[in-house]
């Protein structure tokens, strides 16, 4: 394997060790940062030092820019690409998020999964596994019902994403909470299909920051219907690490979902996130310190990023 640690990101220290994010090694390619700010400077400082590092940014947050360039991404234009090998793990991947998105719109409607949505025979030599729901419409005789899915469909044409020199943007739609899950599935959907359709290699790093303290009452619990549709799309982008050249930086204000993601690295940058409190034997954190946790140990470190405040 080669060695990439020359690559990797300082983020703080101690008197007895540093963290270094090593951003291109898949087994620590999942940093998760629990942080209460809009706008959390680290990430802005670490999306800073990948640019420089050549890593493309694909950025979903509920941010907007008037500055940013319009862009867009169809996801029915990849569904139209069949899988060399049905049973390969890119042929199953790609088939639970077309799933989850049917599941999410059955769940939004108040409909049954399996008898409102209904497959039909689709050419998997020539098109991909969501076809097989579209061509079924042709079998639906209720109008409504025909329209509700028709209109869900067309969502997937044209996926509005922005640009800037830092990189790609998408803006999660937080009129709602439903609205936001449906933003947040699409979102994280066409950011997969986008790094599994890069044919040179390229690194690419998500970083997904997730307001959540802006729409549900918190924390999440695991009976929170909203929770188990942001869990899988979140633990499906952040398994590509695995296998491309990627990195993956989720952002929320709570430890929801970095454990769902496996995420290796976890910081804390304030002491009162609301399902994270395994660290209070290490105290209250001072100016620019943090807490990182690394497996099972909890340490309180300094930023060494010039001029980042924790707090």
């Amino acid at each position: 394997m080669e060695d990439t640690a020359q690559f990797d990101i300082k983020i703080g220290e101690n008197e007895v060790c540093e963290f270094k994010w090593g951003y291109l090694n898949f087994m620590d390619a999942r940093l998760a940062i629990l942080s209460k700010d809009s706008n959390p400077k680290l990430v802005n400082y670490i999306k800073t030092e990948l640019i420089k590092k050549n890593s493309q940014i694909l950025h979903i947050s509920s941010k907007d820019n008037v500055e940013w360039i319009a862009d867009s991404w169809s996801i029915k234009d990849f569904e139209k690409i069949p899988s060399e090998e049905v049973s390969s793990s890119f042929a199953q991947n790609r088939n639970k998020w077309v799933q989850l998105y049917l599941d999410f719109i059955c769940w939004s409607n108040n409909e049954n999964r399996y008898s409102f949505i209904k497959a039909a025979g689709y050419e998997a030599h020539k098109e991909g596994p969501l076809f097989a729901y579209i061509n079924g419409l042709a079998n639906v005789n209720d109008e409504k019902q025909k329209q509700t899915l028709d209109k869900a469909y067309s969502k997937l044409e044209q996926v509005n994403w922005k640009r800037s020199n830092e990189g790609f943007h998408f803006v999660l739609d937080t009129t709602s909470s439903v609205s936001f899950v449906e933003s947040v599935i699409v979102g994280l959907w066409s950011a997969w299909i986008f790094t599994v359709c890069i044919e040179e290699p390229l690194h690419i790093t998500h970083i997904v920051e997730l307001e959540l303290d802006k729409l549900f009452d918190l924390p999440l619990t695991l009976e929170n219907e909203e929770r188990a549709f942001i869990e899988k799309a979140m633990y499906l982008l952040s398994q590509l690490t695995y296998d491309y050249l990627c990195s993956m930086i989720s952002v929320t204000p709570t430890l929801f979902p970095a454990v769902e993601m496996q995420c290796e690295h976890i910081i804390a940058v304030h002491t009162d996130i609301i399902d994270f409190d395994l660290y209070s034997h290490l105290g209250a954190l001072q100016n620019n310190e943090f807490i990182w946790k690394y497996k099972e140990n909890y340490r309180k470190l300094n930023f060494t990023l010039e001029p980042i405040t924790a707090r």
